[in-house]
């Protein structure tokens, strides 16, 4: 019979996870009646309802991609013939799923709470950066992890191009 031993990546990713998406659901409620009162929005832009279950599955398959890539990357890259450069690339993918966090996290503030769509329209650029460095990294670890960020990307380029929309309009 196989024991599990709990890791602090057990409870790290999910309680990440779980912090940001509750913050920044709270940092966008405190703006949506400047959103849906003061903004011109474009035409294309979705209904309210869709953003909460579009995040929710970003939060879900993104804090999947982490844990994958927390479980199998010490396997690929502490091995007797991992290199320098994997055990680089293995903390660095690390590092960029926290400061991903973090700017995931800032443009909400930025946008939502502060009403300073120009910061947010440049800070979401450097967010989707993030992201796309996220999955190449995540490629030469696990390519489900990889697969589990392409909604993520794919829904940012989306958002930025909506951020930078609405910047315009107004």
């Amino acid at each position: 019979m196989r024991h599990l031993h709990a890791k602090p990546h057990h409870f790290i990713i999910p309680s990440v996870a779980v912090t940001i998406a509750v913050l920044g659901a709270l940092f966008t409620e405190l703006g949506m009646a400047w959103y849906d009162t003061t903004l011109t929005l474009p035409s294309f832009v979705p209904p309210d309802w869709v953003f909460p279950i579009a995040w929710t599955a970003i939060y879900i398959m993104t804090a999947g991609a982490a844990y994958i890539i927390w479980h199998e990357g010490p396997k690929k890259t502490l091995h007797l013939f991992a290199t320098a450069q994997s055990k680089d690339e293995f903390r660095a993918l690390q590092w960029l799923f926290g400061v991903n966090a973090g700017l995931n996290l800032l443009w909400t503030i930025l946008f939502f709470f502060f009403h300073w769509i120009g910061a947010a329209a440049f800070e979401i650029v450097l967010l989707e950066i993030t992201i796309i460095a996220m999955v190449a990294f995540s490629w030469k670890i696990s390519r489900i992890a990889s697969y589990l960020l392409l909604p993520y990307a794919v829904w940012v380029l989306f958002a930025s191009y909506l951020t930078m929309r609405i910047m315009f309009l107004n």
